[in-house]
């Protein structure tokens, strides 16, 4: 078991942490990541985001946020409402209240993150792919349809 300040850390992390570390590699993103995670208000969420890193099998960025992907229109906007701009270099954001926390209303407001395997679900038609990095505090939740592997953020 592993604990940050008292708090355990969730298994699937704790797992990935512990492999990492008896495989001799680095494990200081995934300190970032766990501190992150434990900042985010949200407890439901935090326990959601264990969900979405056994599913998506995506790697943690150095400096602890989660790598994700995006279908965007070809002018780079979410392909919804055409609103966000999801450009390189751009940080689109919502306020968090307005992001549906309900992780049964699996299609609802927010602004929306997937693992590679749900590409093939959603997008396409003549958009394109962006790959994102997404803090994990800003994360509001994760729906439970397709096996957790997309999820909505404020940021």
């Amino acid at each position: 078991m592993l604990y940050y300040e008292g708090q355990e850390v969730g298994s699937a992390l704790a797992n990935r942490i512990l492999d990492s570390y008896h495989e001799g590699f680095p494990v200081k993103h995934w300190a970032l990541f766990a501190e992150k995670v434990f900042r985010n208000p949200a407890e439901w969420a935090k326990e959601e985001i264990y969900l979405w890193l056994e599913a998506s099998d995506l790697p943690i960025l150095p400096d602890g946020n989660i790598m994700a992907y995006k279908w965007v229109t070809n002018e780079y906007k979410d392909i919804r409402t055409g609103k966000f701009d999801n450009s390189i270099g751009a940080t689109p954001s919502m306020p968090r209240e307005e992001v549906d926390p309900v992780r049964d209303r699996t299609c609802s407001r927010g602004l929306h993150f997937c693992s590679k395997g749900y590409l093939g679900s959603y997008g396409g038609g003549g958009n394109r792919v962006v790959i994102l990095s997404v803090n994990p505090e800003d994360i509001t939740s994760i729906p439970s349809d397709y096996n957790n592997s997309k999820g909505r953020a404020c940021k």
